[in-house]
């Protein structure tokens, strides 16, 4: 059986992969790529400190809300991701700066093993995947979108018992990633799968598949678009043509 690294990204590894943090994508950072982390995780630990008790837990999530804050502002402006990094770079830095000086004065007097010394422990260890979305306007702040993809796995895994060894599994991963990603992009899923099968059929460039990706099969066929078109930017050429 190939690699794991081959199965999900062939060769090409220096990319920045947003995803959960298994040891499996260690992969993607030895080869020079990148691997952001998710802040939901990182507050997550310090909520279950603050819920034994530890009232200075409280400090740690009254710094990181802003964060999402800033997060939820860029959401509701529509920003594209040169906006969301400019938001990032005048609101979002400055919180994380404050974070850091909180998090390194605290490490030196709280005790490692205590609830509240694992959740800085973990921000502390996970710092430089945690604020890459600093550079970057297409990472997002957490990986909770991932998490839910990763859940229909989970629910379905009884099915995929029966996929054909190998090769049908890895042929099934390649059918979910492609709905996936149609519905990460607003895409009907059923439309684009009919629309994709007639243009191979039709004799379509094997050279030129790429174009055959959801995102960019909507640029030329908007009406695959299911989403909310008054929140699309004029730029995509969509949100003119009305619902």
């Amino acid at each position: 059986m190939p690699p794991v690294r081959g199965l999900l990204l062939n060769d090409d590894l220096c990319r920045t992969v947003q995803c959960d943090g298994t040891s499996v994508t260690n992969c993607i950072e030895r080869a020079g790529g990148k691997r952001p982390g998710c802040m939901a995780h990182a507050r997550r630990r310090f909520v279950e400190a603050a819920r034994g008790g530890d009232t200075l837990a409280l400090e740690g999530l009254r710094l990181i809300a802003p964060l999402f804050q800033v997060e939820h502002a860029s959401t509701l402006a529509g920003d594209t991701s040169e906006q969301r990094l400019a938001r990032r770079i005048e609101h979002s830095k400055p919180i994380t700066d404050t974070l850091r000086v909180w998090l390194d004065e605290q490490r030196g007097i709280i005790p490692p093993k205590t609830p509240l010394g694992r959740a800085l422990g973990y921000l502390h260890r996970q710092w430089q995947r945690l604020t890459l979305f600093l550079q970057d306007g297409n990472i997002e702040l957490t990986n909770n979108r991932r998490e839910r993809e990763l859940r229909r796995l989970v629910l379905g895994r009884k099915n995929w018992l029966f996929t054909w060894l190998d090769e049908g599994a890895e042929r099934t991963a390649t059918i979910l990633s492609i709905i996936g990603t149609c519905i990460a992009h607003d895409v009907n899923p059923r439309a684009y799968l009919h629309l994709v099968t007639k243009l191979i059929v039709q004799g379509w460039p094997h050279s030129k598949l790429r174009d055959l990706l959801p995102d960019r099969l909507l640029a030329a066929h908007p009406g695959l678009y299911v989403g909310d078109r008054c929140a699309l930017p004029e730029s995509t050429g969509l949100a003119a043509l009305g619902p």
